[in-house]
Order: structure tokens, then C-alpha cells, then sequence
């Protein structure tokens, strides 16, 4: 057996075994006056070498291992001493302080203990401060989450009311689309009724004249108006058998001051056209000029149109003569309008007709 105190191999004597570097030393060599019965087992379990002694950092409380003084230990060989020579023994390493308070030895089971102990402590005041802080986040997160959820049934409960407001109007637009429809079949068969109520009324005007500017009079005779008239024109009229009827109409113009217009209603339509071709002709005709003294106020002719029809009238009038047309007239109950001699006819029925005046 090798000993790290000495070249012996020879096993004399109580054998120590280092804790630290494991290595095997007499009791002889490494103690002064060695007893072996000095050491108990706790001692002997925690023993370290004099090299190891020497290379533990110095600290208070460092465990010491101490000999008790017998002078019937039995001496090592002269070669061990020899080899051991200037080795300082553990009591020697282990002189008291100054003061002469000898350090009371620990062992090392409570060493261990106290360790333990230590452990128990620190896990225990870890985990409590662990707990505390998972404690505090999750209080935190579950405010939070409260908050959150909190927040989530109100806007589910605003959405719940959009959704049911959004609903209502989808329904209430499906029922107003329907009515739109209606309204749009309605207006479209009441735009043709209007449009036909229209040219029945002018077909029943067809055999009208409409004349303006003849000053009115009381007790006035319309008769001998038409007459005069047609006896101006040389044309062949007789009152009694051509003649349906004739009458003043109200102006649509209430503030209007001019003469209410005459209504000449004839039977017969070929006539009605050849009679009113021939009173065109009267241009720059005048009141005083057929009795009516001190009138100079113009006498005009014209089909007898609808009160739509007039309305159109004016509205041509207004757009050629903005661009420039030579013609707008009526004939045949029919509004139509040129730009020169050498141009087409263009025939007004309606307003979107306007457009082709350009």
C-alpha cells in the first residue's frame, strides 16, 4: 500500500484517509504524540491532510482536527521521518488565535444539516417569493381579463343591436324596393296615361283655331269676329253649317292684362287647316283694323294646343332661338323646328325631343 506521508508501504498503526485528495497517511507521521484513540469515526470521516489544510481559503469556524498528547504512540520508521521532514502536523496548522480560544471543531453531518437547513430556507422564502409574484401577475391578468370581457359583452351587445337595427332596415328596404318597383311601374303607366290623356286632348282640338289679340267687349258677337275674318281672307265660311262653336278661353296666366284668346271650333278638320293657312297669312293684322279703334295690339293665329303641348312650344322657342334657328312652328298640331330653308324638319313631341335642337 503507498502512503502519501512517507515512502513506507507497511500498514503500522491507525491509517488516515484524506477527505479531500483521498490520500492514504499514518497517524504516526502526520500527528504529533498520536493517539488513536483521540479520533472518533466522525472525526476520522471528515480528516484532511496537511496540503489540503493549507490549500482550504482561510474563514472563521474552519473545521479542525486536533490530537490528543500520549507519549505511547509508537514512532514511524526513520526513513518515513526523514520523508516527512518540515511537514507541519494538523495540530501544528491549527494553533490557536492570539486570544487562546481553542476553535470548537464541526462536524461534518452538521455541516451537512446546516446546509440542508440553509436549502430549506432559501427554497422556501424562493418559492414564497414565486407564489407572491405569480399571485400578484395573475391577479393582474385576470383584472385584465375581466375588463376584456367586460368590454367584449358590450360591444357583442352593441353588435347584437347593430346586427338587429341592420336587419330592420334590410327588411324595411326589401318592402320599400318592392314599393320602389311599384312606384316605377305606377309612374311609368301614369307617364303613358298623361301621354295619352295628352294627344286625346289634341286630337280633340284638331279642328281648333285659337286666335289672340282681339280686345274684348261686352255683348261682343264672336260670330261676326269669325266672319269678318274669313270675308279678310276671301275664304268661303258659312257660320251656320261650318262652324261648331266659338268662345273666349280663360288665360293659364292669371296676372296676364291681355285679351282672353278666341276658340274657333269648325266640323270639319280639312277645313279648320285651310282656313287657319290663310289667316297666317294676315301678318301685322291689328285690332283698329277691324274696328276695334285705338288698338294696335297684334292679331295672331294658331292650332289650338294642350296646355303641355304650349309648354313644349315655349321651351323650343327658347332653345332654337339660343342656337339660332331660322323656323319654329306649329302645324298639323305638331311642333316643329328648322334651322334654314335648306335644312330638315325637326318634329317636337316631347321634351327629350329638345335635344335634338343643337
Amino acid at each position: 500500500m503507498d502512503f502519501s506521508c512517507c515512502q513506507s508501504t507497511e500498514n503500522t498503526g491507525v491509517v488516515l484517509d484524506c477527505t479531500q485528495c483521498r490520500g492514504k497517511f499514518h497517524g504516526q507521521c502526520v500527528l504529533s504524540n498520536f493517539d488513536n484513540k483521540s479520533l472518533d469515526s466522525d472525526a476520522l470521516a471528515a480528516w484532511l491532510c496537511p496540503n489540503c489544510v493549507r490549500k482550504e481559503p482561510k474563514r472563521d469556524n474552519t473545521p479542525i482536527r486536533t490530537g490528543n498528547n500520549n507519549n505511547n504512540s509508537r514512532p514511524c520508521k526513520p526513513e518515513a521521518a526523514k520523508v516527512n521532514k518540515g511537514v507541519k502536523t494538523r495540530s501544528q496548522l491549527q494553533k490557536p488565535e492570539a486570544s487562546g480560544t481553542q476553535p470548537t471543531a464541526t462536524p461534518a453531518a452538521d455541516l451537512r444539516g446546516i446546509i440542508r437547513e440553509e436549502l430549506t430556507k432559501f427554497r422556501s422564502e424562493m418559492t414564497s417569493m414565486i407564489n407572491t409574484a405569480i399571485t400578484s401577475a395573475l391577479a393582474t391578468f385576470k383584472q385584465e381579463v375581466d375588463d376584456l370581457k367586460a368590454s367584449i359583452n358590450i360591444i357583442s351587445d352593441d353588435y347584437a343591436k347593430l346586427k338587429s337595427s341592420i336587419q330592420n332596415m334590410e327588411s324595411k328596404a326589401k318592402v320599400h324596393e318592392k314599393k320602389i318597383s311599384v312606384l316605377d311601374t305606377l309612374q311609368h303607366q301614369t307617364d303613358i296615361l298623361i301621354k295619352q290623356d295628352n294627344e286625346n286632348q289634341q286630337w280633340s282640338r284638331r279642328s281648333n283655331i285659337e286666335i289672340f289679340g282681339i280686345p274684348e267687349r261686352k255683348d261682343e258677337n264672336l260670330l261676326s269676329v269669325v266672319q269678318d275674318l274669313a270675308n279678310r281672307v276671301d275664304f268661303p265660311l258659312d257660320i251656320n253649317r261650318d262652324v261648331d262653336f266659338v268662345t273666349r278661353v280663360a288665360s293659364s296666366d292669371k296676372d296676364n292684362k291681355k285679351p282672353k284668346p278666341i276658340v274657333l271650333r269648325l266640323l270639319a278638320r280639312y277645313k279648320k287647316d285651310d282656313f287657319l293657312a290663310k289667316l297666317k297669312k294676315l301678318k301685322g293684322l291689328k285690332g283698329s283694323d277691324i274696328g276695334y279703334t285705338g288698338n294696335s295690339g297684334l292679331i295672331f293665329f294658331n292650332d289650338h294646343l294642350t296646355k303641355s303641348n304650349k309648354s313644349l312650344l315655349y321651351m323650343a322657342k327658347k332653345r332654337a332661338r339660343e342656337l339660332n334657328y331660322k323656323y319654329i312652328y306649329v302645324k298639323n298640331c305638331s311642333i316643329r323646328v328648322r334651322f334654314s330653308d335648306t335644312s330638315p324638319v325637326i318634329v317636337i313631341n316631347s321634351e327629350v325631343d329638345l335635344n335634338k335642337i343643337k
